[in-house]
């Protein structure tokens, strides 16, 4: 099984006193991803190579894991912003103590799973057509959209860029010519990205 992955270190250095630096990486997961997150306690001097450490983890969702190993595996089932707590005790009661709790926010967001195009899917030529593109994943979102005549190829490769805060993307666009168009959009988010194409049928006007 693969996992998406997140680490708290400790590091410690001790000369006259003992100064303890918590770096915690703050970042994005995709939800119902399975996700593993790790205590790292750096130690080059071994002085604490034989404690005895439990971890209570608190993902901010109402779930607590407890246990003897520096190493959670979890995942969070909605999107959202969480702040995952890890309480770090020392039941050999190590001098100085390296017992404490540390926290770091995450944010999960949706994976981009599906793009609809809604509305007709015909339209008449040399008039203003409004289409209406609902993306199912989290936003902010970047969407780069072309319309194809004929669904012949782009060798210029350009498209229209749009950042996109909520879940629909209302195109305004007016067809040129008859006959098969296509719509190539492609969307991504921070953890994910998913492109797609739809053909519209373009007639003549009935005027």
């Amino acid at each position: 099984m693969i996992y998406q992955h997140l680490s708290i270190y400790l590091s410690i250095y001790l000369s006259i006193y003992l100064s303890i630096y918590l770096s915690i990486y703050s970042g994005e997961l995709a939800s119902h991803i399975p996700t593993e997150t790790m205590f790292e306690l750096f130690d080059p001097q071994k002085n604490y190579s034989s404690a005895k450490l439990t971890y209570t983890w608190d993902l901010g969702n109402g779930e607590v894991i407890q246990g003897t190993e520096p190493v959670v595996r979890y995942h969070y089932s909605t999107s959202g912003n969480y702040t995952l707590r890890l309480k770090v005790a020392d039941v050999t009661k190590y001098a100085p103590a390296i017992t404490g709790v540390y926290s770091m926010d995450v944010q999960v967001l949706d994976a981009i799973k599906h793009i609809e195009l809604r509305g007709p899917s015909d339209y008449e030529v040399s008039q203003n057509a409004s289409l209406a593109v609902h993306v199912d994943g989290s936003p902010p979102m970047w969407v780069c959209c072309r319309f194809l005549p004929n669904c012949a190829p782009d060798p210029m490769g350009g498209c229209t860029l749009t950042m996109l805060y909520e879940n629909t993307l209302r195109l305004n666009h007016t067809f040129t010519s008859t006959g098969v168009h296509c719509l190539d959009i492609s969307v991504r988010n921070d953890i994910s990205k998913l492109q797609s194409s739809f053909s519209i049928y373009v007639r003549r006007s009935s005027e």
